[in-house]
């Protein structure tokens, strides 16, 4: 223990040869500062596990706590936290319902009519929102799935009224509009 602390006048000395390792790191760290990736993950590892390892001790300290106020017929007591606890879950929740409504009003500001149409008619939630704007503004106001008269086939019309309350004449000519894609294509 006494020759493992250097003397003021010898300097820092290397650690011992066990805690170096035997092998090096698959990925040298560069100039930067960078960190091996092993060397990552093993600190994330043990971080994930002394997180889990607190939230179990806490989780058992307040079942505990919980026991001993049953116990003690204290049952007021913890409905009265249990509503607090409540109220401020709201309360977050609804600033984040009005922080998420913000951003897709301001994504459904920026897009053109057309794709506004189809965003209410689909009720694209956020994310489906996010995907769909970046494809429209980075397409030219177009998303890149719809028809266009300039599209194989030209521009599909959408039917007035569902497959089945079609007449035949109105299947036939249907048919004979598909077959004529086809052949253009």
């Amino acid at each position: 223990m006494a020759d493992e602390t250097p003397p003021a006048d010898e300097g820092v000395k290397p650690p011992p040869v066990e805690e170096q390792g035997s092998k090096p790191p698959a990925e040298p760290a560069s100039e930067k500062g960078d960190i091996p990736y092993d060397r990552f993950t093993a600190v994330n590892d043990r971080m994930k596990a002394a997180e889990a390892k607190v939230k179990q001790n806490a989780d058992d300290q307040e079942a505990v706590r919980v026991a001993a106020l049953t116990a003690q017929g204290k049952h007021e007591e913890l409905a009265k936290e249990e509503h607090e606890k409540n109220v401020i879950l709201e309360r977050e929740n609804e600033e984040f319902r009005t922080e998420q409504g913000a951003r897709h009003s301001a994504l459904l500001e920026k897009l053109p009519d057309v794709n506004k149409k189809f965003v209410i008619k689909h009720k694209l939630g956020l994310n489906a929102l996010e995907d769909y704007s970046e494809q429209v503004l980075t397409n030219g106001g177009t998303h890149r799935t719809e028809p266009t008269p300039d599209s194989p086939g030209g521009a599909y019309k959408k039917p007035d009224k569902p497959f089945y309350e079609w007449t035949k004449a109105e299947k036939k000519e249907w048919v004979a509009d598909q077959d004529a894609r086809r052949a253009a294509k």
